[in-house]
């Protein structure tokens, strides 16, 4: 099962966001760390994506997305979420740096993580084997 880290200051969100992540996308596990400092710990270069508030006390979003880079974590499976908006997100965050930055209240860009989430589930589901048979070749 793929695994996805939220490290977010906000408990409230951090509840809100398992929930919907526990009910829309059954195939993801996913813990929460409210403190970032802690959350380092839980950072492992096979997660499926780790989501990172960008203003925390005590560690940032970019100090922890610049650990998980050194811990081997590709940065098109780090995204970082703020209250900030997407404009000012993207001054901040170059292009390339991580997947993706978005606004945490933005409903579409809300829908932006939920398709990315959709194409974790995708990318770990176990292929189905082809069939041996061919199609129309009588069974014996």
């Amino acid at each position: 099962m793929a695994h996805v880290l939220l490290i977010d200051d906000d408990q409230a969100f951090c509840t809100a966001l398992k929930g919907v992540i526990t009910h829309e996308h059954p195939e993801l596990s996913l813990s929460t760390i409210s403190d970032p400092v802690e959350g380092l710990k839980h950072i492992q270069p096979d997660l499926a994506l780790l989501i990172l508030d960008f203003e925390m006390p005590r560690l940032d979003g970019r100090k922890v997305m610049e650990y998980a880079l050194a811990k081997g974590l590709p940065a098109g499976r780090i995204l970082i979420l703020s209250g900030r908006s997407a404009d000012e997100l993207h001054e901040r965050f170059a292009l390339g740096e991580c997947l993706a930055v978005l606004n945490k209240s933005d409903p579409a860009q809300r829908h932006v993580l939920s398709m990315v989430l959709r194409e974790i589930e995708r990318k770990n589901r176990p292929e189905h084997p082809a069939s041996l048979s061919k199609p129309g070749a009588a069974s014996p």
